[in-house]
C-alpha cells in the first residue's frame, strides 16, 4: 500500500501542510512541538478516524487549532482519496475507501503490540498469520491426529469457552470411561492393564449356586412380609398412643370447668327453685303494674284560669287542685319498676350461676367418661411400642443381610455366565477412555493450541531473525508466553532505545507479513547517529517490499539523504509561513 500524498488543514499545531509522498522512505525531522508526531496521528486519524490522543468523539473539537473552526485531513491510498472532518471524524461523501485498524493500527504505531495483554497478543499473531482457529479447522486437525469424529463433534460446544475448558471436558470425560471399566471390572484402571484384560469365570458349582438365590429368595419375602406386619403394629400402636395423648388433653382441659371443686346435684336443684321464685315474684309485680291504671293531666279551668288535675282511674275521672290519687299511684308503680328491675337482676345472676353448674356437672360426667375410655385403650393396647421399633430394626438388618447374599450370588452367577460379554463391556470403556484421552492431548497446550501458536511466531521470529542479521541489532523473539525479549532479555528491561529497535523490527514484519507495505516509525531521535544510520539504511533497504515508510525524528536539521529518501523539515520558519 502506497500513500501519495497527506493534506492537513487546521490539525491540532498544523496549520496547513500538503506533503506529496514522492520516495518510498519520507524522514520527517524538526524540533521539538514542530508536528512530526501531529503528522503521525494524522494519518491514523484520517485513515482509521481515531487520533490517539483523545478518545471520546465529543473531545474531537479539541483537535482544531487553536482559533480555527474546522479542520479537514486528507490522505491519497493509491489515488483513493479519505477525506474526514477534524471536529466529527467523519468523512465526507468524497471519500471512496474505508480501511479498517485491524493490522495496520500496529505499522502506524509500532509500539503497539508490545502495548498488548498476553491474549490481546496471542490473538493478534493468530490473524496476522492467517492462522484458522476456528471450530472448523480445529476439528479438521483433530481428526487428521486421529481423534474419533463423533467424539471430536461432542467437544465442539466445549471449546466455544477455549482450549483448556475443552481439555478439561475431555479429561472428566476419560475419567469417567475409567470409572466405567472399573465398575465393570473391579480394579483399579491402568492403561497397559485394561489393554490385555479379559474377565475370569469364577470356578462355582452352578446349581448349588441356584439352589441358594432360590432359598434366599424366599427368606427375602418372608421377612419382608413380616416386615409389613411390625409397620401395621407400629401404624396401630402409635395410633392409640396419639388418641390417649388427645385424650390427656381433653380430660386436663375439662377438669378446668369445675375447678372451684365438684358439683351437688342439690345446688342445681336449689338454683333451679331460685329462678323459679324469682320468675313468681316478677309475675306478681307485673299483676300489680296493671292494676294501676291511673293516667294523671293537667289543665286550665276556662272560667277562673286556675290550673287543675286530671285523674283517671279505672275509667273514672276525678277533679282534683292540688293533689290527686294520681300521685299516690304514680309512686306505687315507680316503686314497683324498681322492685322489679332488682328482681330481674338477681334472675340474670341465678340464671347464669345455673349455667356454669350445668356446665361443670356436665364436664364432671365427660371427664369420668374420658377417663374410663383411656383406662380401656390402655388395657387394650398389649403391643409395647418400643419392642415393635426393635423388631422393625432387626427385620431390617435381616434383609439387607438376605438382599447383599443374593447380590453377591448374582454376581457370581453373572460372571460365571457373562465373563465374554464383561470382558467386552471393559474393552469398549477402555476404547472409550484412550479416545478421550487422545481428544485431551491434542487440546492440551502442548498440543493443537502449540501448533497455532507456533504456526503465528515461527514466520514472525523468522522475519525478526532477519532483520537482526540486516541491522546487526540484538535478535529479537517473540516467546510461547507472549514475552518479548532482546537476545533473551525481557522487553520491560530494555532500554528506550533498544525498545523503538524492537518495535521497529516487530512492526517491519507485521507489514511485510501481511503485505500492507505501510512503515510508520515515529522518534527515531532516540538512537545514536551511528544506529540512525544503520536503521535508516535498513529501512531503505526494505523500501522495495514496502508501498511507504515515514521516519520523524527530533533533529537539529536535515541530513545528507541517500537516493530513494525524501526529506520533510518541518521548523519554525515553516510553521510559521504555514500559519
Amino acid at each position: 500500500m502506497k500513500i501519495n500524498t497527506i493534506n492537513l488543514n487546521n490539525f491540532i499545531g498544523v496549520r496547513s501542510l500538503n506533503l506529496d509522498i514522492t520516495d518510498p522512505v519520507l524522514l520527517v525531522a524538526g524540533p521539538n512541538g514542530s508536528g512530526k508526531s501531529t503528522l503521525r496521528d494524522a494519518v491514523r486519524f484520517g485513515i482509521f478516524g481515531t487520533p490517539g490522543r483523545v478518545e471520546a468523539k465529543r473531545d474531537y473539537k479539541s483537535l482544531i487549532s487553536t482559533g480555527a473552526k474546522k479542520g479537514v485531513v486528507q490522505i491519497s491510498i493509491e489515488g483513493n482519496n479519505i477525506t474526514r472532518d477534524v471536529g466529527t471524524g467523519k468523512v465526507d461523501s468524497s471519500t471512496n475507501i474505508i480501511l479498517q485498524e485491524d493490522d495496520l493500527g500496529f505499522v502506524i504505531d509500532a509500539d503497539k503490540f508490545a502495548s498488548l495483554n498476553v491474549n490481546e497478543k496471542r490473538a493478534t499473531l493468530f490473524r496476522v498469520m492467517s492462522v484458522k482457529k476456528d471450530q472448523a479447522a480445529i476439528k479438521k486437525r483433530m481428526v487428521d491426529q486421529g481423534c474419533d469424529e463423533k467424539l471430536t463433534d461432542s467437544i465442539m460446544i466445549m471449546l466455544r469457552s477455549g482450549f483448556e475448558a475443552a481439555e478439561k471436558d475431555a479429561a472428566q470425560q476419560a475419567t469417567a470411561a475409567k470409572g466405567t471399566w472399573k465398575g465393570v471390572t473391579g480394579e483399579t484402571y491402568g492403561i497397559k492393564k485394561a489393554e490385555i484384560w479379559e474377565a475370569k469365570a469364577p470356578e462355582v458349582d452352578m446349581e448349588q449356586l441356584q439352589k441358594e438365590l432360590l432359598e434366599h429368595n424366599k427368606q427375602l419375602k418372608a421377612e419382608e412380609k413380616s416386615l409389613e406386619g411390625l409397620n401395621k403394629k407400629i401404624g396401630e400402636a402409635t395410633a392409640v398412643t396419639q388418641t390417649i395423648d388427645n385424650m390427656n388433653t381433653e380430660i386436663e382441659e375439662q377438669r378446668t370447668l369445675f375447678k372451684d371443686g365438684r358439683v351437688a346435684p342439690k345446688d342445681i336443684e336449689e338454683s333451679a327453685i331460685q329462678i323459679e321464685a324469682l320468675k313468681s315474684d316478677i309475675q306478681e309485680i307485673e299483676s300489680q303494674l296493671l292494676s294501676l291504671d291511673v293516667n294523671v293531666m293537667e289543665f286550665i279551668c276556662p272560667d277562673c284560669a286556675v290550673p287543675h288535675r286530671l285523674t283517671v282511674i279505672d275509667g273514672k275521672i276525678v277533679v282534683a287542685d292540688t293533689h290527686s290519687i294520681g300521685d299516690d299511684v304514680h309512686q306505687q308503680r315507680v316503686t314497683l319498676n324498681e322492685t322489679i328491675t332488682t328482681i330481674k337482676n338477681e334472675l340474670h345472676e341465678e340464671t347464669a350461676r345455673q349455667k356454669k353448674l350445668d356446665e361443670a356437672h356436665a364436664a364432671e360426667r365427660n371427664v369420668l367418661k374420658l377417663l374410663e375410655q383411656r383406662n380401656k385403650m390402655n388395657g387394650e393396647q398389649s403391643e409395647d411400642l418400643d419392642a415393635l421399633e426393635q423388631s422393625v430394626a432387626e427385620a431390617k438388618q435381616n434383609i439387607e443381610k438376605i438382599r447383599l447374599e443374593i447380590g453377591e450370588n448374582t454376581v457370581l452367577q453373572l460372571k460365571s455366565t457373562h465373563a465374554d460379554k464383561t470382558t467386552e463391556q471393559a474393552k469398549n470403556a477402555h476404547e472409550e477412555a484412550v479416545k478421550w484421552l487422545k481428544i485431551k492431548d491434542a487440546l492440551s497446550p502442548s498440543g493443537i493450541p502449540a501448533e497455532l501458536l507456533a504456526e503465528a511466531i515461527s514466520p514472525l521470529n523468522a522475519t525478526l531473525a532477519e532483520h537482526s542479521v540486516t541491522t546487526g541489532w540484538k535478535p529479537v523473539r517473540i516467546e510461547d508466553d507472549m514475552t518479548i525479549t532482546a537476545d533473551g532479555r525481557d522487553y520491560a528491561l530494555l532500554s528506550e532505545s533498544e525498545q523503538w529497535r524492537c518495535d521497529s523490527m516487530i512492526a517491519a514484519s507485521i507489514s511485510k507479513i501481511t503485505k500492507i507495505g505501510v512503515l510508520i516509525l515515529d522518534r527515531i531521535d532516540v538512537l545514536d547517529l551511528p544506529s540512525r544510520s544503520v536503521a535508516m539504511n535498513w529501512l531503505l533497504g526494505l523500501s522495495s517490499e514496502f508501498g511507504t515508510i515515514m521516519v520523524m525524528g527530533t533533529l537539529k536539521a536535515l541530513p545528507p539523504l541517500p537516493s530513494g529518501v525524501q526529506g520533510l523539515w518541518m521548523g519554525p520558519d515553516e510553521m510559521k509561513a504555514a500559519a
